[in-house]
C-alpha cells in the first residue's frame, strides 16, 4: 500500500498529518474532516481503516472491488461516493476510482 496522504483538516485549513490508526474526534462545530488517500490498499489496511473510524461495511466492501461504478450511497448518517477519476498521462487518459 502507498499512503498519499493523511491528514486532520479544520475549517478548510489542512492542521496536522495523522497516523492511519489514529482516530480523530470532531471539533465542536464540525468542522474537521479526515482525509486518507491510499493507492491499492489491501482487505486487512482497509479493515484497520473501518475499525478505527467505525466505517460502514458496505462502503469497505465496495472499496475493496476495484470494478464498483461510480455511485453516491447513504450508509446510517454517512455517505459514500465512488468517483470515476481521470488524469491526462502524456497524450493518454488513465482513468481511476475515488472512494470518499
Amino acid at each position: 500500500m502507498s499512503i498519499i496522504a493523511a491528514y486532520y483538516y479544520s475549517k478548510g485549513k489542512r492542521v496536522r498529518e495523522i497516523a492511519l490508526d489514529e482516530r480523530v474526534e470532531l471539533n465542536e462545530d464540525r468542522s474537521g474532516f479526515c482525509w486518507i488517500a491510499l493507492s491499492e490498499p489491501s482487505d486487512d489496511e482497509l479493515s484497520a481503516i473501518q475499525a478505527t473510524y467505525n466505517l460502514h461495511p458496505l462502503a469497505i466492501d465496495n472499496a475493496m472491488h476495484p470494478l464498483c461504478p461510480p455511485k453516491l450511497e447513504v450508509y446510517n448518517d454517512e455517505l459514500y461516493i465512488v468517483a470515476q477519476t481521470a488524469e491526462l498521462v502524456g497524450d493518454r487518459i488513465v482513468y481511476g476510482k475515488m472512494a470518499i
